[in-house]
């Protein structure tokens, strides 16, 4: 096996001696096993304008710069050139300002061996016994990294023993909820739980399933259907909620049912959180648009609910021997009671809107 050779240029700033028990508290990556001559190589972190680390040997420990040429920083541990490099059991390198992936190598009589920098943080994991080939192969512990040889050949290897960690995903956020179905029995959670931001958004329907009875939801950008000429109107229905958790604070709420303003809410509650709808719309149609009944469109408000009426239009969709046109439809809430929950639903000041739904009408 030839010897790796890697060409890299030494670091111009001089090493300079310190006493035993240096530290790094800003150096965040290792080289797990640390010994003999080498160097190495990484990119540099973001935000960062040099690269130091600390190599200790015995008594000694030496602290220095990298060399940076562009994004890369490397560094090499020699014997004559700069008296780096480390002949003694137990050496250890630390280094700070890189990123994650960075490799370093080191040189043995015969071979040499690369492994990996390792972050910091991962080495407190458990760690697992590399399985024993027998009197053959000698096998040096390190700090996440054992060093491995086989003297008959000269070939050498830098093995991880550090076990990787399963992701665990983390545990739901516990938004601020509410208990009771009225203003007199309200109860509010107001500890050891998140507010939203009092952001929200409009929850869009279409009609009612004719077998079902469900409402199918209609996400913000998708098309509607207009009907045809023979077919009866399609509507969908609009109300507001609030994004991430919110309480009532609403005292002459009354209902048997609870705010739509909270994430939880109950769709048929009695005391919705109050807006009105407004709609506009855009077209490239045959007549410009004053107001969106130029296109077929009607929008009515009723008990905080938006109705967007779709009529058919002969005009827009007059079927093959006429252009078809399409209609984006903007519907804007403006909740006018924004203090109903807390914390209040938060709204653009200057068109006092809470949210917005676009949907596009298309011709059968």
């Amino acid at each position: 096996m030839k010897q790796i050779a890697v060409a890299l240029t030494l670091c111009a700033i001089p090493a300079t001696t310190f006493a035993q028990n240096g530290s790094c508290p800003d150096c965040d990556h290792v080289a797990p096993y640390f010994r003999g001559s080498g160097g190495f190589i990484g990119t540099v972190a973001e935000g960062v304008d040099e690269v130091t680390f600390v190599a200790s040997c015995g008594s000694a420990t030496t602290t220095g710069e990298a060399t940076i040429q562009g994004d890369t920083a490397s560094q090499l541990f020699t014997y004559n050139g700069n008296g780096l490099a480390c002949d003694r059991e137990g050496g250890t390198l630390e280094i700070a300002g890189l990123e994650d992936g960075g490799w370093y190598w080191i040189h043995d009589a015969r071979n040499t061996a690369v492994g990996n920098l390792v972050s910091v943080d991962i080495l407190d994991n458990r760690t697992t016994e590399l399985t024993d080939a027998g009197d053959s192969i000698s096998m040096s512990e390190g700090r996440g990294a054992v060093f491995l040889k086989h003297p008959a050949s000269g070939r050498v290897g830098i093995l991880p023993n550090i076990l990787p960690v399963p992701y665990v995903e983390p545990a739901p956020v516990n938004y601020c909820d509410y208990t009771g179905t009225s203003a007199a029995n309200f109860a509010r959670e107001t500890t050891n739980c998140m507010l939203g931001n009092g952001s929200s958004f409009i929850r869009a329907l279409g009609a009612a399933d004719a077998f079902t009875g469900g409402r199918d939801r209609i996400l913000d950008g998708a098309s509607v259907t207009r009907p045809a000429a023979t077919d009866a109107t399609v509507e969908i229905t609009y109300d507001l909620w609030g994004e991430g958790g919110h309480y009532v604070s609403n005292a002459s709420a009354t209902g048997t049912g609870v705010l739509l303003g909270h994430a939880r809410g109950i769709a048929s509650g009695a005391d919705p959180l109050t807006a009105t709808f407004t709609a506009t719309a855009a077209t490239a149609g045959p007549t410009a648009i004053t107001n969106i009944a130029d296109a077929g469109l009607a929008i009515a408000n009723a008990a905080s609910v938006g109705t967007l009426t779709v009529s058919p239009n002969t005009g827009y969709c007059g079927g093959p021997t006429n252009n078809n046109h399409s209609v984006t439809v903007t519907v804007n809430a403006d909740a006018t009671s924004v203090n109903e929950v807390t914390p209040p639903v938060r709204e653009n000041v200057a068109g006092n809107t809470a949210a917005t739904h676009e949907i596009t009408v298309v011709c059968p």
